[in-house]
């Protein structure tokens, strides 16, 4: 009977290692969080699936991941310009592509939504207000409001970042300022962009 039990164990593990991989994959099949990494931003997508995140910058290229929480983790970047690009496999949900500018803030800094490709949608323009406290200052929270004019969206959401490193988003689109500088808020829907310019002092 104890060598059905050793026997029993000894298949359980080896099926775990082999599930697990050797080359750095969960159990899910996507990267795995490094030692490290910080939370980068969110992704919320329309349907199934665990997007792929690309981060293109100057000196190459890297990868993040993203937990079941929908939060993208990624190694600490330098201040300046990248392009975060994130993808579904399910071929009829939009890829996102977030050209981001970090600064001293590097958490939280966008809100990537990705959505179904609609039939026949429209975005005409897209409008950002700020609602709080003014003048801005370091500290203070504000409601971002994003105003969407088009046809046929069906309640896609766009994707919100914070370039320039000021500001950090939380839920339901509130943005807490953590630094001083310039930055711009954007905001973007089946390509179309809006942005709104903020000085943090």
């Amino acid at each position: 009977m104890k060598w059905q039990n050793v026997l029993i164990m000894g298949t359980v593990a080896a099926l775990i290692i082999a599930l697990s991989g050797c080359g750095g994959q969960g159990l899910s099949g996507g990267p795995t969080r490094g030692e490290g990494d910080i939370p980068i931003g969110r992704a919320r997508v329309s349907r199934g699936g665990t997007p792929a995140v690309r981060i293109e910058r100057t000196g190459g290229t890297s990868s993040g991941s993203i937990d079941a929480n929908g939060t993208v983790w990624a190694a600490p970047l330098e201040a300046g310009d990248a392009i975060i690009t994130l993808t579904s496999e399910d071929p009829t949900v939009e890829a996102v592509s977030i050209p981001i500018t970090f600064g001293a803030q590097q958490r939280n800094v966008f809100d990537a939504q990705l959505v179904t490709r609609g039939v026949g949608a429209v975005v005409r323009t897209i409008a950002i207000d700020l609602i709080g406290p003014m003048p801005i200052a370091v500290g203070q929270s504000y409601t971002i409001r994003v105003r969407v004019e088009g046809d046929n969206l069906n309640g896609a959401k766009p994707t919100l970042w914070v370039d320039g490193g000021v500001g950090a988003l939380g839920s339901n689109d509130r943005l807490t300022f953590t630094a001083s500088g310039t930055g711009e808020i954007r905001a973007q829907l089946y390509g179309v962009q809006g942005s709104l310019s903020v000085d943090v002092p």
